[in-house]
């Protein structure tokens, strides 16, 4: 009872994951737009990077199944993956960007391929729909090109890490609309920096129906076990048939594993072409020593194949084949691709322009360099106001910064019936003054009115009042 909750808990959580998306949906910098592809181990997202200035790209993004995620054999093979993919560099092998981990979860981030897996052809060949020998043949070629580059990795020593794919497939082969070839899904390849992969035996890794014998009888495998399952892909291509498919899963690795060789193609196919027959029959033989040794043999033959032939027009209408065989699931994805972007929005929306902090910047530099040359003037004025009040003589700064001698202050004349003056008060309009005491003057000469300095004397205090600063006028 309780495997079954956990296994119901499992494909919620993945219904989950494969629901509507929306902008909270993210893993590290990446945005998950849709569901691209799901398989055993793992689902792959098509999903949006996101950058500086409104710069994006869309990449694919392969995430654990969730139910898987807590598994370490599952998360080795993820990193072995992530590990061997990534040295590989190759036009047919689909490019590792990234590896990372968010809220504990490994992802992979990788090109986005604008295509579709050949299970589509292959379904589609299963179904009455002849896919051309020339295109079958070129596909084939390239996909063997790509997986010879995997099995001659090697490590930084210049160490052969003798790479066997084990998962060659249609569904581990991605074609698109002009004829791109890729490589994708080294989950469960083995390889020397893996021995745990490497030395376990009793498991077979891979799908049924495209392993080779070896795998079945536990053998050792190599480059020619991969060069067995593309055999088994061109098979089907060119007579949309499966060479050992029988009843059950058991009866297929039976029937792989026996002695009993394959039938010929030409058996199902009137007029097919005896050297593609030779070639497909070769990569078909049970015993390794006497299939192809390299995938390099094998795509030197196909290509010679299709030098010297005279499917000369099958070659030039490739893309034209390849379109319709897989528009309805490219429409598809691109429906939902597009329905998810519109959800989350255009990135270059949230965008600010780099104008507008700059112009609020200088704006504010302005507006306080104003306030400060404001403050400055009032207090030079409040100080100049405040000495010729009071009698002392302001300091006044000349151009050059040095300080020059005051000026003689002007004396005043009283009369004899002046002891007082009255200060008014200046400043801003409607602002309350405060009291001060005048200074009374009195002339030392006779009465009669006379220009002499008079010395202050102490006088009673006048309501007259004043205030500390002048309005500079902003």
């Amino acid at each position: 009872m309780g495997t079954r909750n956990a296994r119901e808990l499992a494909d919620a959580t993945l219904l989950a994951l494969l629901a509507p998306l929306d902008a909270s949906r993210t893993l590290g910098r990446y945005e998950l737009l849709a569901p691209l592809a799901k398989g055993g181990m793992a689902i792959v997202w098509t999903a949006r990077l996101r950058g500086t200035r409104g710069f994006s790209k869309l990449v694919a993004v392969k995430t654990i199944l969730p139910h898987l995620s807590a598994d370490p054999r599952f998360e080795r093979m993820f990193l072995t993956e992530a590990t061997i993919a990534s040295r590989i560099r190759h036009p047919n092998v689909c490019e590792i960007l990234d590896l990372g981990e968010d809220r504990g979860i490994l992802y992979l981030a990788m090109e986005l391929v604008d295509g579709e897996p050949l299970s589509v052809l292959t379904d589609a060949a299963r179904g009455g729909e002849r896919v051309p020998h020339a295109v079958a043949a070129t596909i084939a070629a390239r996909a063997a090109r790509g997986l010879h580059a995997a099995h001659e990795l090697c490590s930084e020593d210049g160490r052969r890490l003798d790479v066997v794919h084990r998962d060659v497939s249609p569904h581990n082969i991605l074609v698109s609309a002009d004829g791109a070839v890729k490589i994708v899904d080294f989950g469960v390849a083995k390889a020397a920096l893996d021995q745990e992969q490497s030395t376990q035996s009793g498991v077979i890794r891979g799908k049924v129906g495209y392993v080779a014998p070896e795998q079945v009888n536990g053998d050792a495998v190599d480059a020619r076990t991969d060069v067995f399952a593309l055999g088994v892909v061109l098979y089907e291509l060119t007579t949309g048939r499966h060479p050992f498919r029988a009843a059950s899963d058991l009866a297929t690795l039976l029937a792989v594993s026996s002695t009993d060789p394959a039938r010929r193609p030409s058996e199902l196919v009137p007029a097919y072409p005896p050297e593609l027959e030779a070639i497909v029959m070769r990569a078909l033989a049970k015993a390794p020593a006497a299939r192809y040794a390299s995938m390099a043999e094998l795509a030197t033959d196909l290509e010679a194949l299709l030098a010297e032939s005279s499917a000369g027009e099958d070659l030039e209408r490739f893309r034209g084949v390849l379109a319709p065989l897989l528009a309805p699931s490219r429409e598809s994805r691109a429906i939902r691709l597009a329905t998810a972007m519109s959800a989350l929005g255009d990135p270059r929306k949230h965008v600010v322009s780099s104008s507008g902090p700059r112009r609020r910047r200088a704006r504010s530099l302005v507006l306080a360099a104003v306030l400060a040359a404001a403050l400055g003037g009032t207090f030079v004025w409040a100080r100049t106001d405040r000495a010729r009040v009071d009698g002392a003589p302001p300091s006044v700064t000349t151009s050059s910064g040095a300080l020059a001698a005051p000026s003689p202050a002007p004396t005043i004349a009283l009369g004899p019936a002046e002891t007082s003056e009255t200060v008014r008060a200046v400043g801003v309009t409607g602002a309350s003054a405060s009291p001060r005491p005048a200074r009374a003057r009195t002339s030392v000469a006779a009465p009669a009115a006379a220009s002499v300095s008079a010395a202050p004397a102490p006088g009673p205090a006048s309501p007259a009042s004043r205030t500390l600063f002048r309005d500079p006028g902003f």
